[in-house]
């Protein structure tokens, strides 16, 4: 397991490489959703989750407070399918919950394709 200073400096270098900070106005569209994931960074006592989709990166939101173990398990990036699933922990829940919600309004807002219901949606109206 690499140190925090390892994976601050591969989070870095991942910010630089792409286009740069928040949210874009265009037009996309997803084929798969497991090229999407979901990540995180830190700031002193706060994590900001982002979402990587198609070489773009979508803020999601912010938390006031840190925990280790979230910020090591969203710090290389989680599949949206992984929020999907149920755990005991109580922030890493309210953690999935809110990155659930955050993840339908930026579907909408940007016209991607993150959950198999938007997918199949979409192609019945192709269908019709």
């Amino acid at each position: 397991m690499p140190d925090n200073a390892v994976l601050y400096t591969i989070l870095t270098d991942f910010r630089l490489r792409t286009s740069g900070y928040p949210i874009f106005k265009e037009e996309t569209r997803m084929r798969k959703n497991a090229n999407a994931k979901v990540f995180c960074t830190r700031e002193q006592d706060k994590l900001n989750f982002y979402l990587m989709a198609e070489a773009q990166e979508f803020y999601l939101f912010s938390t006031n407070y840190h925990s280790e173990p979230i910020y090591l398990e969203y710090a290389n990036g989680r599949r949206v399918n992984y929020l999907f699933r149920n755990s005991r922990k109580c922030r890493q829940q309210n953690i999935r919950s809110r990155a659930i919600r955050m993840l339908s309004y930026i579907e909408k807002e940007y016209h991607l394709e993150l959950f198999d219901k938007t997918k199949n949606q979409n192609q019945n109206k192709f269908k019709s």
